[in-house]
């Protein structure tokens, strides 16, 4: 799932930070800056952020009926900054993670995952 932002990659970047703060059920568990990174290695990359984010009330229960979901999760969210200068929100939609796992794509965590992504994905990008 891609959602085109109205803002930079850091507000963006922020508006998400702000939003899982927030909420006492999600934690932010890793932020990866591949453009601070590539610059490391004297490497140019546009601004490219992936958030790493979950709820062990939700993601536990989920890879203990497919334990290699443990490799998707927890979710993330890449904010990046395309060639044309546009920025985006991406994430995976969780019903192709549960096709890819073999689960139960009626599980209600599901819809619970699905909802806080696009939510979240909403704020990052100044729709919500």
């Amino acid at each position: 799932m891609t959602v085109e932002s109205d803002a930079d990659v850091e507000t963006s970047v922020e508006r998400v930070k702000d939003a899982i703060e927030e909420n006492d059920d999600l934690g932010l568990m890793a932020e990866f800056d591949h453009e601070a990174n590539a610059d490391s290695s004297d490497y140019a990359l546009k601004p490219t952020t992936v958030l790493v984010f979950g709820n062990p009330n939700l993601g536990t229960p989920l890879m203990q009926s497919a334990r290699t979901l443990a490799i998707d999760l927890p979710q993330k969210l890449l904010v990046m900054e395309r060639a044309d200068g546009t920025v985006t929100v991406s994430y995976n939609d969780p019903t192709y993670l549960a096709e890819r796992h073999g689960l139960d794509e009626a599980d209600d965590r599901l819809d619970t995952v699905s909802d806080a992504l696009s939510s979240l994905a909403a704020v990052a990008t100044g729709q919500e």
